[in-house]
């Protein structure tokens, strides 16, 4: 049985010529080690690991610069 612990990745961007961020991608990711492992969460499909924080779903962001 895999591992129930599920993420949301929000990929957030600068807005050019503001001080703002904003989310320019959400995606749900979801743990495919087994069941009681330990260590941090992995999903396979999009290489992303995350800790759970003690919650069974997580929100992890991460932030994509522009081009210079």
């Amino acid at each position: 049985m895999n591992c129930p612990h599920k993420a949301i990745l929000v990929v957030t961007r600068a807005v050019k010529g503001t001080a703002s961020n904003v989310a320019k991608k959400r995606v749900s990711l979801h743990c495919g080690r087994p069941l009681g492992h330990e260590g941090e969460h992995h999903d396979k499909r999009y290489h992303k690991h995350w800790h759970d924080r003690d919650q069974t779903l997580t929100h992890v962001f991460e932030h994509e610069e522009l081009p210079p």
